[in-house]
């Protein structure tokens, strides 16, 4: 599946990759809250629903399993949102400050649980 975009940004020392990608899955009938104007802009690709997938990067390295993503997003522009919704949006606004949160959330889980895990076993190794 091709990209629409990509963007690494930074938080707290760590690096978010962000890709966009077409989700051909999606349609308007998937929901009641479309016009018939935003149906005939969609059918003319004036907007599209896309998957957001970001993947956390430390030193270089993704660390896999911890990314999110989330699919079913509006794209581009349609006349009723009064707005066009592109990566910007996307990466300022909504979604992805919250999967960071989360993603950041679930790291600093793990490694509060690594770290109790090698306590533990430095404790039975003094003993």
């Amino acid at each position: 599946m091709n990209k629409i975009d990509s963007r690494e940004i930074t938080r707290d020392g760590i690096t978010y990759r962000v890709d966009v990608y077409p989700d051909t899955d999606a349609t308007p009938n998937d929901a009641d809250c479309y016009s018939p104007a935003d149906i005939a802009a969609w059918r003319r690709d004036d907007w599209h629903f896309v998957g957001v997938v970001v993947t956390p990067i430390v030193n270089g390295v993704e660390i896999g399993g911890a990314d999110a993503s989330l699919w079913g997003l509006q794209y581009g522009w349609a006349p009723s949102w009064r707005r066009y919704i592109d990566t910007d949006e996307l990466v300022g606004e909504y979604p992805v400050p919250d999967m960071i949160a989360d993603i950041a959330g679930r790291l600093a889980d793990g490694i509060t649980a690594k770290r109790a895990e090698l306590l533990a076993t430095a404790d039975k190794l003094a003993a």
